[in-house]
């Protein structure tokens, strides 16, 4: 009875591996087309700054601000956007900190209006340096 188990359990480990084998193409299918479909955003996203030029060569004195700050949150969201696919392909923890770090940015560049968020926003970028230089890559000691 023993022996009938044991061959039970290597029939079962064999579809096990079929699976696993399986279910990590098609993973990597779906990451795939979810960073082809990040790209092609992104692209039409770079066509769609061409509208914000007007804008920026006649602004009223009071609007300059304005238009400079969402051309600026456009063009992060972008990068950011680059990023997380950047990310989806290669899967490394700097690419995903990198994601963090444009994040963080934007928010503390494009959407701060307080003094606390510009300080948190600073306090997390410092964060978010420090374990990119620390921590992911060690210093070596000599």
């Amino acid at each position: 009875m023993a022996d009938s188990s044991f061959t039970g359990s290597k029939h079962f480990r064999g579809y096990r591996e079929q699976i696993v084998e399986l279910s990590g193409k098609v993973i990597f299918l779906l990451l795939t087309l979810l960073t082809a479909v990040i790209l092609l955003a992104v692209v039409v996203g770079v066509f769609d700054l061409i509208r914000y030029i007007p804008f920026m060569i006649g602004p009223t004195v009071g609007r300059s601000y304005q238009v400079v700050r969402e051309f600026l949150g456009y063009i992060l969201l972008l990068v950011i956007g680059l990023e997380i696919a950047t990310a989806l392909i290669r899967q490394k923890a700097a690419t995903f900190l990198n994601v963090m770090i444009y994040g963080v940015t934007m928010k503390v560049l494009i959407r701060s209006e307080q003094v606390y968020e510009l300080l948190f926003g600073a306090l997390a970028l410092g964060v978010l340096f420090l374990i990119k230089c620390y921590l992911l890559n060690p210093v070596k000691s000599e």
